[in-house]
């Protein structure tokens, strides 16, 4: 999976970023995080109110932080760590967030909404085919809180990792899935990359509200 704008202000924001009184975790441009430092996004008032709500953080809620650019993260002139460039896509589906839950971590299912040609079990692992290839896919175990993070191998020592979570929407569910850019990607791949996925989100909305 493989845009980048002012990434010496985003870093700035980010090595500024500290707990205020309250235990909160705030940026100097008054963002706010949502969620660990690992799967943490960033959002103004509006998308902590909607998280803090239930509804859920949606792209028209986080802004402009939806699409986060590559970022250095510097101490004393260390690099301490680098951020790859990602992005989250949501998609509002018609249907409780039990129903999307079961059906989306049954890799069987994922031949019918995802561009896997076929998911079937091999040596007690789930293999994929696709036009690209064979790979190995795993998901974490079933949980109350809707993540549906998996992993996707693509060898031994080389392993995709892809975070998705169904999240309540009124009488309805939110499917939040991120795309991290992978590292030596180009522009073009990352934006296919995208690409992919929102079709893939399109096609599983429509197949669980048709049902």
């Amino acid at each position: 999976m493989k845009q980048i704008t002012s990434v010496l202000a985003a870093a700035s924001m980010l090595v500024s970023a500290g707990e205020n009184g309250h235990g909160r975790v705030m940026r100097s441009d008054g963002m706010e995080r949502l969620g660990s430092p690992e799967t943490a996004v960033w959002a103004g008032w509006e998308g902590v109110h909607r998280a803090k709500a239930g509804r859920g953080v949606s792209p028209l809620s986080v802004g402009r932080d939806t699409t986060v650019p590559r970022q250095r993260i510097r101490q004393n002139g260390e690099t301490l760590s680098e951020l790859h460039e990602a992005r989250t896509l949501t998609v509002s589906i018609g249907r409780p967030p039990g129903d999307v839950y079961d059906y989306v971590s049954d890799p069987t299912n994922m031949p019918y909404w995802s561009f896997f040609d076929s998911v079937v079990e091999s040596g007690g692992r789930w293999l994929a085919r696709s036009s690209a290839g064979e790979v190995f896919v795993s998901f974490v175990p079933a949980n109350e809180y809707g993540v549906l993070d998996h992993t996707v191998e693509l060898a031994p020592d080389q392993e995709i990792r892809v975070p998705m979570r169904v999240i309540p929407n009124g009488e309805g569910s939110e499917l939040i899935f991120t795309v991290i850019r992978e590292v030596g990607g180009t522009d073009d791949e990352f934006e296919q990359d995208v690409s992919t996925v929102r079709k893939d989100l399109e096609t599983l909305k429509n197949l669980l509200e048709a049902a």
